[in-house]
């Protein structure tokens, strides 16, 4: 983004989904992606550096455990990473910040704190109780 650009913060009086906010949401979620894709790379390193072999049974029940959360934490953040990759399509394919279910705007406010959400909130609540969908 330029840098006069650093300071820009979407907001809901302008055209929703305009040129500016794709390139303001593209970058936050290229920030994520470079974010997570660290912590995970994080994460495998201390997985490959522990030494797995101890002697010891309580050690290895230790180990054990210590490895199957790393392990968890990692399928956490591929996971996310995934989402961030949808998000990133999403983007180029035009339908970032519209609703699946509804295919209504999903909204600024949302993006902010969800960039990589797919429904907006009144679909999501939907979803969570059990509302059957309209398509």
């Amino acid at each position: 983004m330029a840098l006069f650009e650093l300071n820009y913060r979407p907001t809901e009086s302008e055209p929703y989904m305009n040129p500016r906010q794709l390139t303001y949401f593209r970058e936050k979620l290229l920030r994520r992606q470079a974010q997570l894709t660290q912590k995970l790379k994080e994460i495998m390193n201390e997985i490959r550096e522990k030494d797995f072999r101890e002697a010891d049974l309580c050690d290895r029940s230790d180990d054990n455990a210590f490895k199957e959360r790393k392990l968890q934490d990692c399928e956490h953040y591929r996971a996310l990473i995934s989402q961030n990759d949808s998000a990133l399509r999403r983007i180029e394919e035009g339908t970032f910040g519209y609703c699946r279910i509804t295919g209504e705007e999903i909204g600024i406010k949302r993006l902010e704190a969800l960039p990589h959400a797919l429904l907006s909130v009144d679909a999501q609540e939907m979803l969570e109780s059990g509302v059957p969908q309209v398509a």
